[in-house]
């Protein structure tokens, strides 16, 4: 039995064709892995991947925030912060790839757990803008300015996160 493959389904499309687009990018990466681990190379693939998941995810976070902000999405914060907690786990990793090494049960875990967050976060929490797809100057008529008062949980300013990084077009598809 190989690495499951994640395939796009429709609980995840967000309405925001952009925005599938790069999910559809991020699937593709973690498809990547499941295939380095089945054919026996992930040991030298692990430390591609690694970063430029990191990056993908850095990049895509920024822009689904802004799209989350400037469309008064009630799941915003939420959002966020779960977007945190996962570029938090993608460096601990990063951590632990550079003291293990690449070895194929690091892979898998990685594997397991950013296919089992991406699916989870896609269907339940980045869905919302299709759900509800307030629009940002409905929101500014009604009086309320979210890019005035964007804050991380902690109630800091939210700071952007840079990360250089070209918009990918994928065809592939992920399954839920």
């Amino acid at each position: 039995m190989g690495t499951p493959r994640l395939e796009f389904t429709d609980a995840m499309r967000t309405g925001d064709e952009a925005m599938d687009t790069q999910h559809r990018y991020l699937i593709e990466l973690i498809n990547e892995l499941a295939d380095a681990v089945d054919e026996g190379y992930a040991e030298a693939r692990l430390g591609q991947l690694l970063p430029m998941l990191e990056m993908s995810f850095e990049w895509h976070f920024e822009r689904e925030e802004d799209s989350m902000l400037r469309r008064n999405c009630p799941l915003e914060k939420e959002n966020e912060q779960a977007n945190e907690e996962l570029l938090e786990t993608v460096k601990r990793f990063r951590g632990r790839h550079r003291s293990e090494g690449g070895n194929p049960d690091l892979a898998k875990e990685i594997h397991k757990h950013i296919s089992d967050w991406l699916v989870k976060h896609l269907v339940k929490t980045d869905s919302a803008i299709r759900d509800d797809p307030v629009p940002a100057r409905a929101a500014r008529s009604a009086g309320v300015r979210p890019e005035a008062d964007a804050q991380t949980p902690n109630g800091r300013p939210k700071a952007r996160r840079s990360a250089g990084f070209a918009d990918e077009d994928s065809s592939d598809t992920v399954q839920a």
